[in-house]
């Protein structure tokens, strides 16, 4: 779903004088989905890192090793670098 299509869910959601639960149910969206999408309108920096992505240092170290020592498998190169 596109971020004007979020953006207009939510402003019909806040514009309807019943609930919002009842607005949300009529819309087909989950009340989770709903305040999620507020919450990152609201702050748009709020980004968090998945638990499993490397961070630009570690991706660079990772790259620089490989180059190093283009022989070793990566856990080879992981336990040597470490």
């Amino acid at each position: 779903m596109s971020l004007i299509e979020k953006a207009t869910i939510l402003a019909q959601v806040e514009s309807q004088s019943t609930g919002k639960r009842q607005a949300l149910a009529e819309l087909g969206v989950p009340k989770s989905t709903y305040y999620r999408w507020r919450r990152r309108q609201l702050d748009p920096g709020n980004k968090r890192r998945p638990w499993n992505r490397i961070t630009p240092d570690e991706d660079r170290r990772i790259l620089a090793a490989a180059r190093e020592l283009p022989e070793l498998s990566s856990r080879s190169t992981y336990i040597i670098h470490t």
